[in-house]
């Protein structure tokens, strides 16, 4: 459990939780650890994320956004008002809270390595773009306040980077400036999801349509961003003997489905490459900072490995 989580929680805080929703507390069963707590309480999914973490503002936006994309009819998680008919609700005060979430629990399942079809990647892309083209026509709510990409509590996660002779503090810097020089304008540019991946999402078990979840780290960025983590995300999923050919079949199906619904002009895709990268530093400081123990389990020791190979792997692409 997130040590920030773990000195403010307790069992009465679920308690209280499952009242507002009229869930059993026995019933809720804590699926997921990390920045939220996550419980499966039978046909719903209760979210407890405290303040230190994201403020009930984030949350406030958060739903905003998502409360958008249902009314838009986009396959997207549904939200479970409480019993005060409210999309969130807080526990504590102001300053030290839990804000509490509830949503439907989706009937579906998750894309397993052999299921990865040519026709997913596609859907994949489609589902991108539905995201981009609704987030043309969302006016934002009075009062809500959406962060920028990087003002997000995500990237200060360079700070956890080793500080070493490859000079990733730097690389990140450096990353950071290249993207600031980058066009700005309503075409490339707005409210993204930026954690699209086969954790955030369900095949639904009627429709076959992938449902879309988990849209804590909501922000304003270039929509090339969210393609960029489509992109890592599947490579980290698949683990393909040769990335950078998976990486190019990836997105050329990819592609196909994305253009049904919007289109980028290519110098917005141009800076993908670079985004996937900026993901790798983040995971990477993420790691360095929740694993730093050294007898650190044997696979975290292996996918922390993975990720600067592929760190290095990627600045030989771009020369960085």
């Amino acid at each position: 459990m997130n040590t920030i989580v773990q000195e403010h929680y307790s069992e009465q805080v679920l308690k209280d939780a499952c009242a507002l929703y009229n869930i059993t507390y026995k019933a809720a069963k804590l699926i997921r650890a990390n920045s939220n707590l996550i419980f499966d309480a039978g046909d719903k999914i209760l979210r407890l994320s405290h303040s230190e973490i994201r403020t009930h503002k984030d949350i406030e936006a958060e739903l905003a956004f998502l409360r958008f994309l249902q009314i838009k009819n986009l396959a997207v998680v549904q939200i479970v008002p409480s019993q005060q008919n409210n999309l969130w609700e807080l526990l504590g005060t102001p300053d030290n809270h839990f804000s509490v979430v509830c949503f439907e629990k989706i009937d579906g399942t998750k894309v397993e390595k052999d299921a990865w079809t040519e026709q997913h990647s596609y859907n994949l892309g489609v589902l991108t773009a539905q995201l981009h083209q609704a987030e043309q026509s969302f006016e934002v709510p009075p009062n809500i306040i959406y962060k920028k990409w990087d003002e997000l509590p995500e990237y200060d996660l360079y700070q956890h980077l080793p500080k070493d002779e490859r000079q990733l503090t730097e690389l990140h810097h450096q990353l950071v400036e290249q993207f600031k020089a980058y066009s700005i304008h309503s075409k490339n540019y707005g409210l993204i999801h930026y954690d699209i991946h086969s954790g955030n999402y369900l095949i639904d078990a009627q429709t076959q349509k992938l449902v879309l979840f988990d849209f804590e780290m909501v922000c304003y960025g270039w929509y090339a961003m969210d393609v960029a983590m489509v992109v890592y995300y599947a490579i980290l999923h698949l683990n393909p003997n040769n990335p950078e050919a998976f990486e190019k079949d990836f997105l050329n199906l990819f592609w196909k489905g994305y253009e049904t619904i919007y289109q980028l002009e290519d110098k917005d895709k141009a800076p993908i490459p670079a985004f996937v990268l900026y993901r790798d530093l983040m995971l990477y400081g993420y790691f360095n900072r929740t694993w730093a123990d050294p007898k650190q389990a044997e696979n975290e020791k292996i996918f922390r490995e993975q990720t600067a190979q592929s760190i290095e792997r990627r600045r030989m692409f771009l020369g960085c």
